[in-house]
């Protein structure tokens, strides 16, 4: 026998405002992600500056350990970034030029002293965006963004899970691909991959937590990304999705 009993559905719910976004068929994100093997998160990285989109194999020994200095933190420390030193990475890249969209924030301002963010845009509707962002718990102090959000982030999230949407992305529809969006903040908050399907029939959403950036070592990425890349030609210019931002091509 097996005993049934009524439960409440959970929905997860991550904020898409001020985000950035990258929309691209799945297999551009595929070749990113499948050339890394044994690992079970990705770091991926988004160079505004560069103007490129960097996968990394990400494994503990990249994270720092948020403690003071001495005590057993530090020899756990010691001991992560040992193994991840004989640890084999990969990395992939692909120039932005390569994506149907891409939109990105970079009118970020970080105070000093509190941590928070800002839009440079003026009026109620900064106001309100802020707001939001206090409810999400990233006001004051409470998950305050990078040193250079204007210029990369870097988002770290479970690969398996990732590779399962763009698989969706892919064999969902019959007859042409779903483009997949990506939509994020920086390390801390969530990221967001969605999709729908071009009649609107149906759309999927996953939502997975991103490792903080505070926890990032210096390790994440082997080397500065390049200007360029291989690959396929660009597929087109983006449009401004996101409030406040910048859209590239």
């Amino acid at each position: 026998r097996i005993n049934v009993s009524d439960a409440d559905g959970v929905a997860a719910v991550a904020s898409r405002s001020g985000c950035s976004e990258l929309v691209a068929p799945p297999t551009v994100l595929r070749r990113l992600l499948d050339p890394l093997k044994r690992t079970t998160e990705v770091a991926l990285t988004v160079d505004d500056v560069g103007r490129t989109v960097t996968a990394t194999s990400f494994h503990h020994g990249d994270a720092v350990v948020a403690a003071t200095s001495g005590g057993a933190a530090a020899a756990e420390n010691a001991v992560l970034n040992a193994a991840a030193a004989s640890v084999l990475k990969t990395e992939t890249s692909i120039p932005l030029d390569e994506f149907v969209e891409y939109s990105w924030r970079d009118d970020r301002k970080v105070t000093a002293a509190t941590g928070t963010r800002r839009g440079e845009e003026g009026g109620d509707d900064d106001d309100e965006e802020q707001d939001e962002d206090d409810d999400d718990g990233t006001g004051g102090g409470g998950n305050p963004p990078p040193s250079k959000v204007n210029e990369e982030v870097t988002l770290v999230f479970g690969i398996k899970e990732a590779k399962a949407m763009l698989q969706f992305c892919a064999q969902a529809s019959h007859d042409i691909e779903m483009d997949a969006i990506v939509s994020f903040h920086w390390g801390g908050r969530p990221i967001i991959i969605d999709a729908e399907e071009e009649s609107g029939a149906y759309r999927a959403e996953l939502i997975l937590a991103t490792l903080d950036h505070k926890l990032l070592g210096r390790g994440v990425r082997s080397r500065p990304s390049p200007s360029s890349g291989g690959g396929d030609s660009g597929r087109g210019s983006g449009s401004n999705r996101g409030s406040g931002g910048r859209s590239g091509q």
